[in-house]
């Protein structure tokens, strides 16, 4: 089997059906099968945008102005970026039949190159790059699935969960690192981490907690010495300090970044603005719609690929969390601008944008009594169990105000509750019309066993990062930018709670970036101009490719909107004609057989 689906590869054969009876099955003429293309999937883009971008704005409060001016323009543009995506590639599918007769094995790669070059720059400068990023992971995840299908490799148990180990273990280095990530990323961890670890809002933490436990007389042997860790901490930073002076703006120099116009060094898994809502590389957003989720709102998740039946929040593209939270703007400032700023206005963008965040969801929160009181009465009873936390020692080094203890504690309940609340909250969504007619399945759906699986990845994460470094503390008796590495590894463990190959890969992706951008700040690596736009085309056009000979190695998710925004057409390909490849084309429909129309096909399923 290996042998022979390897040589699929060296040695294409060649089918020579019409476009008719290949591809638009639906109709015979090439122009109605173009224009019923269009129709459909600008009518679902200007759902899918015009949603997105108005959740978007409510969401950064947006003025009025924004509705009259931008709104419109933004959602048509993505609209008809998406739209013709779509229809050059049947366009151009039916072209290669009428030039050279036949069909290769590449065929639809090769007509997807062209239709994704001339789609791509129709979009906005500015989500190129996202776009660019996104459709990177889907494609890698993709190849991986056509290798498992032809047996060449074997799943690896817990790929994914190791995977994301190891990109954690990157992350959190640079989280530690000063200036080791741009703004939005940098927010992003601190939402998730708190930002004790975060060396840009050190200082002034460490002055802020010296003031409020100057008055203590009795403290623990190795409770922090305010003066001497602030001089520490400046004195472990200070040769470090010119280094930011010698960011550029690569944008100016060499015309942007890597993947388009970044700003921060490296991008960040925030700013990945409305990436997966569009691009025949956009998400599914089926039965309801997930504004950026590979699923429909029911199977939303954080960049999760597992459905449960409610589906969880930060589905690919941390998108829903990061994007629709306002980083596009982030993305789009120059890096003249972010390294040239203060250092201090540096953290306190970073800390605003976080607190925006959760003051975002604090107000949702409160607008649930019941969710509200309950929330009040765990913490009344907990108050006393946690000022006795509180009391115990925590190491010199330590930045956080209270116990080791505590602030682990603290930290991971914080983010448990969090994962909980949202996923149980999309849950709810997700069975509206049922919890409408029987409001008894409101309770059921909040006391499922299937939110604590975010849930506890979250809470896990948190937990594991903040206990590793305090423990790393109190061992070697100093703080170092290491321990972030491997306190980065063993909480990227916790993705065994939500395992998701999507969430592997797209944070993997990102980091290609953010090190190659860096690479290209420091090292002096080739600057690729409109590495986007060709990054975006080879990308799709493999996913493409994908869904015409073997879209059972699709995301599901992926495949479902590619049905939703053709009006099911990409299913009514005839697959059994592509057989003769030997990949199985006819997998994911084994008994469909097109109705051909009399005079335009002598095709039946006996002669095929």
């Amino acid at each position: 089997v290996r042998n022979s689906n390897m040589a699929i590869f060296s040695k294409p054969l060649s089918v020579n059906p019409t476009c008719y009876e290949l591809g638009h099955c639906w109709t015979p003429y090439c122009h109605k099968a173009s224009t019923d293309i269009a129709s459909h999937v600008f009518k679902e883009s200007l759902k899918i945008y015009g949603t997105l971008y108005l959740v978007a704005g409510i969401l950064r409060k947006r003025g009025l102005n924004y509705y009259v001016k931008k709104f419109v323009p933004e959602t048509i543009r993505s609209s008809l970026f998406l739209t013709i995506n779509g229809t050059l590639f049947i366009s151009m599918f039916c072209i290669w039949r009428y030039i050279f007769g036949f069909y290769l094995f590449y065929n639809a790669y090769i007509c997807g190159i062209p239709a994704c070059i001339v789609s791509i720059l129709i979009e906005q400068k500015q989500r190129r790059g996202a776009l660019a990023v996104y459709l990177t992971n889907l494609a890698i995840e993709t190849g991986y699935r056509m290798l498992v299908e032809r047996k060449i490799v074997s799943p690896v148990r817990n790929g994914e969960v190791y995977l994301f180990s190891a990109v954690s273990a990157v992350y959190l280095y640079l989280f530690r690192k000063k200036d080791g990530l741009g703004d939005a990323t940098q927010s992003l961890f601190k939402f998730i981490m708190g930002s004790d670890e975060c060396p840009q809002t050190l200082p002034t933490l460490l002055s802020e907690k010296s003031a409020a436990t100057s008055g203590r007389e009795h403290r623990h042997d190795h409770l922090i010495d305010s003066s001497r860790t602030t001089k520490s901490y400046q004195d472990s930073y200070s040769h470090r300090g010119s280094r930011s002076s010698l960011e550029v703006d690569v944008r100016k120099s060499q015309g942007g970044s890597i993947f388009g116009d970044k700003s921060s060094s490296g991008g960040s898994l925030g700013e990945d603005e409305t990436s997966s809502a569009g691009s025949l590389a956009g998400d599914e957003t089926s039965s309801g719609g997930s504004l950026v989720g590979d699923e429909s709102l029911s199977g939303v998740s954080f960049v999760g690929d597992e459905t449960s039946s409610g589906g969880s929040l930060l589905r690919d593209e941390t998108s829903s969390l990061g994007s629709l939270a306002g980083e596009e703007e982030t993305s789009t400032e120059s890096l003249e601008s972010s390294s040239s700023r203060p250092r201090g206005s540096k953290a306190l963008l970073s800390s605003s944008t976080s607190s925006s965040l959760q003051a975002t969801i604090y107000m949702i929160l409160q607008k649930l009594p019941l969710l509200s009181s309950l929330v009040g009465g765990v913490k009344e009873q907990l108050r006393p169990v946690l000022r006795s936390f509180e009391q115990l020692p925590r190491h010199k080094c330590c930045h956080h105000n209270h116990s080791c203890i505590s602030y682990v504690l603290k930290g991971g309940a914080k983010m448990f509750t969090l994962g909980y609340v949202v996923q149980s909250m999309i849950n709810s969504l997700s069975v509206a019309s049922r919890i409408l007619k029987k409001p008894s399945t409101l309770k059921n759906t909040w006391f499922s066993k299937l939110n604590l699986k975010l849930a506890a990845f979250l809470g896990g994460y948190c937990a594991v990062f903040r206990a590793v470094n305090c423990i790393l503390r109190w061992i070697r008796n100093k703080d170092s930018e290491l321990h972030g590495c491997i306190a980065g590894a063993l909480a990227g463990l916790s993705l065994r709670f939500y395992r998701s190959i999507t969430i592997a890969l797209y944070t993997a992706t990102k980091l290609m970036e953010i090190l190659y951008f860096k690479g290209i700040h420091f090292y002096g690596f080739p600057y690729i101009k409109s590495a986007d736009i060709f990054i975006y085309a080879f990308s799709t056009a493999f996913i493409l490719h994908a869904a015409v000979l073997e879209p059972h190695t699709l995301r599901p998710g992926y495949w479902k909107f590619l049905l939703r925004v053709t009006n099911n057409r990409f299913a009514f390909m005839n697959r059994k004609l592509l057989d003769v490849f030997g990949v199985n084309s006819s997998k994911i429909q084994p008994d469909y057989w097109p109705d051909y129309e009399p005079g335009f096909s002598t095709l039946t399923r006996n002669n095929s």
